[in-house]
């Protein structure tokens, strides 16, 4: 059941989705109202070049719960990690990641939200995915790697649709290495490290509606040999950053339970 003070950031980056961003963005408004969720846009404008920007000022105009952060061009990962970053000082105590993309649905979100009592790190597994044969190899390439190495199955390890309460978040986000092209995959790691199993859902991915993806070729191909040797690396500091969630988790849960405790009794 939705409790009152339970709400949402959604962290959406966005570069060049003209096209499609008003229409996935509305959606996402519609079915958290239909939903009964409070949730809060952070728009990530990484650099756009066509109308994205303009049309995303559009929106934060007429709706009080969207915000845009502009950057110049970083890519998409850092994108992410900025979104991430600015989210934890955001009013709500759970953070959803999503793409700006349209390939997959609002409607999903609330399978995720309603188990958010039961798990700290919910994520959404694509459960038909509607991607070129060559990502589909990356990623099974990358799973297979990531059970090799870190003794973890980890079913879709860079799959934007995750959700986290707040506190648990900031642990992660802190443990998280410098520099890394796919943060996703290293925040899925360390959650499933930590959690052992986390819960994961089928979620619906579509296709996308006639555009091309933004990586490709041998940009595609840089940076997955990049994202590979950052895993490896990764793999000499695990056991460390599991450590430190530990610590950073345990304190700040119990910093923010002294804090409820201590407003009950004032009211």
């Amino acid at each position: 059941m939705l409790t009152c003070e339970d709400s949402v950031t959604l962290v959406i980056p966005v570069y060049n989705e003209q096209e499609c961003i008003g229409k996935v963005l509305e959606s996402w408004q519609e079915q958290l109202s239909k939903d009964q969720i409070k949730g809060h846009f952070l728009l990530i404008n990484d650099g756009s070049t066509d109308d994205t920007l303009s049309i995303l000022r559009g929106l934060e105009s007429k709706w009080s719960n969207l915000k845009v952060i502009d950057q110049e061009n970083q890519g998409h990962g850092l994108a992410v990690k900025n979104g991430y970053i600015a989210s934890i000082e955001g009013p709500s105590n759970y953070i959803f990641q999503t793409d700006s993309d349209d390939q997959f649905s609002p409607e999903d979100f609330k399978l995720l939200w309603c188990k958010r009592k039961e798990s700290p790190a919910i994520f959404g597994i694509r459960k038909e995915r509607k991607d070129p044969f060559s990502r589909k190899v990356i990623s099974l390439t990358l799973k297979s790697m990531i059970s090799l190495i870190f003794r973890t199955s980890i079913p879709d390890a860079n799959i934007p649709y995750r959700l986290f309460e707040k506190t648990f978040f900031q642990s992660l986000i802190q443990a998280l290495p410098t520099g890394v092209f796919a943060p996703n995959v290293f925040l899925s790691i360390l959650a499933f490290k930590y959690l052992k199993k986390p819960i994961t859902i089928p979620v619906q991915h579509f296709s996308r509606d006639g555009t091309e993806a933004k990586l490709i070729r041998i940009g595609l191909i840089k940076a997955c040999f990049k994202s590979f040797i950052d895993v490896i690396k990764f793999a000499y500091h695990i056991e460390k950053k599991m450590v430190f969630i530990n610590k950073k988790y345990n304190y700040d849960a119990s910093a923010m339970k002294t804090t409820s405790e201590n407003s009950s009794v004032v009211a």
